[in-house]
């Protein structure tokens, strides 16, 4: 027996934020990894080396940040990506490429 299958169609429109609130233009591949510059605050489930982690004053554990003011989880070169993607952390995860804080960021530039 055959069932129709429900397909969700998402309409792609220049310059258009989807109904999810992301913006389709957007690529990472046109950026300087601004969001790599971000405070990642490390939750219990994250599990990430000690050494790409430093704690701030407050006891927060956070990704360090090399001196150039990136993640020191970034690798270097023309073309930076991270390192840890597939152990990356939790708030690193839930950073929409085209979402709202990534085009805040980009803006802010």
């Amino acid at each position: 027996m055959n069932r129709p299958i429900a397909l969700q169609v998402i309409e792609v429109m220049p310059n258009a934020v989807r109904a999810d609130g992301i913006d389709p233009t957007v690529d990472c591949g046109d950026c300087s990894a601004l969001c790599c510059r971000l405070t990642v605050v490390l939750h219990p489930k994250d599990h990430v080396a000690a050494a790409l982690t430093t704690t701030l004053a407050n006891g927060i554990a956070v990704m360090a940040h090399a001196a150039d003011g990136y993640c020191v989880a970034l690798s270097t070169g023309a073309h930076r990506s991270c390192t840890i993607y597939d152990t990356r952390p939790g708030d690193c995860r839930r950073f929409a490429m085209g979402g709202a804080y990534c085009r805040s960021e980009r803006s802010a530039c």
